[in-house]
């Protein structure tokens, strides 16, 4: 869809995330020069053990974690070997010549950084142990990518993020991912103040930038970003909506806050055949007591007690998602809950979970853990946030590492939901962490576990969109219900 209008009425200084962070980026940009020129280097991931970096490594997920250390090993210019770049070339000069497309410097940099952005960042991105790229994402995101007239700068951008977390940097402070940032912005902002642009290709170019921000930047770029697109994509409700509606729950949920972009009251997700959902995407966040993970027991490789605290919460939480899937439900309904009878049931069963001995097997351990949690935010009306203890958090994080990536693909449902209880957190570090000195590695846990989410969400969303959306929508319905009984309780006499 072309759409033209007056450059002066598009967006406002105050409304666009152009203007807002641009220039703050040429701010750090010229100071960390300035660093860097001065001999202040920042420490890699070998040498440094304060910066809360050296776990980042491990974070990193490919088809072989012996072929990145290969492809880091051979750099030169920050990466690849020039006879690898030369073997590969073509890349830039393919995406170039696309009528209409953006002008990329064909440097080597920018070549390795575009295969970088196919062979590492989008794996990751798109499948749990970051080896698959699915067919709806080769098919219909990646053609798109490669022939838009501003992703491929921004493909750019993350593969710059991506590698320099990888080897050990802080990406909001280094200048090659602050000086591409800086690009990235000024093209967008160029785009729209001509005035003529493709809307679905500026709304999903701004989605991808919310989405670096989400999962690797600061809060305060991601919201304006997502206040940018708001403000544009107002004028037309044909730009690519699906991508807008599942960024706009995935924030929600980790911030603990209402939809940013779409009416909470708009459409709800399309009903989804129980019989039709794959065995492994099961998860306890749809309102239809119908799925049984005792019944799937085996195919999942769960234990009974995995099993039985599952089934208990998605009755817990079928309560509470009922009335946000009204088109959902067919049959089955339990019918209207009240509030108050809700947190008692959620009540009664933490006393219960927080009485039953942690199993040693991490995947129950894990399970377990945060149902004791998801029933004492619910049950005391407080925001898991809040209610989750810093030693619950390093609970969760250390056995998601400990499981591995190649278990968790084969329960990717119930993976998004550990996930999701995993995920929020406080926005200020808690006490001990402040008194440990460890405030790095705290946030880095926090983007971790974003970025784990975030796959999570993609593997079951690639698959079947509605599906995923339901679930992101099913949690968030939790979280509002806890912040409206909360408010409720509150205006009560």
């Amino acid at each position: 869809m072309r759409v033209k209008r007056q450059p002066e009425k598009l967006h406002h200084p105050t409304q666009w995330a152009v203007y807002v962070v641009s220039d703050s980026y040429r701010k750090n940009k010229a100071e960390n020069q300035r660093n860097d020129e001065a001999g202040d280097k920042s420490p890699t991931s070998d040498s440094s053990t304060d910066s809360g970096v050296t776990g980042i490594r491990g974070e990193l997920v490919t088809h072989s974690r012996e072929s990145h250390d290969e492809y880091e090993r051979e750099r030169i210019c920050g990466g690849a070997s020039l006879k690898k770049i030369q073997g590969l070339g073509g890349v830039l000069t393919s995406i170039t010549s696309c009528p209409g497309s953006s002008r990329i410097d064909k440097s080597l940099r920018n070549t390795e950084l575009m295969h970088y952005f196919l062979d590492f960042v989008a794996p990751n991105l798109v499948s749990i142990e970051g080896n698959y790229t699915p067919p709806l994402f080769r098919s219909q995101m990646l053609p798109w990518m490669m022939q838009s007239q501003l992703f491929p700068k921004i493909g750019i951008l993350m593969a710059s993020v991506f590698q320099a977390f990888e080897r050990g940097y802080d990406a909001e402070t280094s200048p090659e991912p602050l000086a591409i940032k800086d690009e990235v912005l000024g093209m967008i902002n160029r785009t729209i103040g001509s005035g003529v642009y493709e809307l679905e290709d500026v709304v999903r170019s701004i989605i991808n930038l919310a989405v670096i921000e989400w999962l690797w930047g600061k809060e305060e770029s991601l919201f304006a970003h997502l206040r940018g697109l708001k403000y544009l994509a107002q004028p037309s409700q044909q730009a690519d909506d699906n991508l807008a509606v599942r960024v706009d729950h995935a924030v929600a949920v980790t911030y603990e806050r209402d939809l940013l972009i779409h009416d909470r009251n708009g459409p709800k997700p399309p009903h989804m055949p129980v019989p039709s959902i794959p065995i492994s995407f099961l998860c306890p966040l749809l309102p239809d007591l119908r799925i049984s993970f005792l019944h799937n027991m085996e195919a999942l490789d769960l234990t009974f007690t995995a099993a039985h605290t599952l089934c208990r919460i998605l009755r817990l939480t079928a309560m509470i998602t009922e009335p946000f899937f009204e088109s959902y439900l067919k049959s089955g309904r339990i019918g209207p809950i009240s509030s108050t009878d809700i947190r008692a049931i959620a009540s009664r069963l933490h006393g219960v979970l927080v009485s039953t001995s942690l199993e040693p097997d991490l995947v129950t351990q894990t399970l377990q853990l945060c149902a004791v949690i998801l029933t004492a935010s619910i049950s005391t009306m407080q925001p898991i946030s809040l209610v989750k203890t810093e030693a619950q958090s390093q609970i969760l994080y250390e056995n998601i590492l400990a499981v591995g990536p190649k278990r968790w693909k084969e329960i990717p449902g119930i993976f998004l939901w550990i996930l999701l209880v995993a995920t929020p957190h406080p926005k200020n570090p808690p006490r001990e962490v402040l008194e440990s000195g460890d405030v790095t590695k705290w946030e880095l846990k926090k983007k971790y576990l974003v970025r784990k989410m975030s796959t999570a969400s993609q593997v079951i969303s690639q698959e079947d969109f509605g599906l995923g959306i339901a679930y992101m929508r099913g949690f968030w319905a939790v979280q509002r219900f806890i912040v409206e009984a909360r408010e409720g309780s509150e205006a009560s006499p």
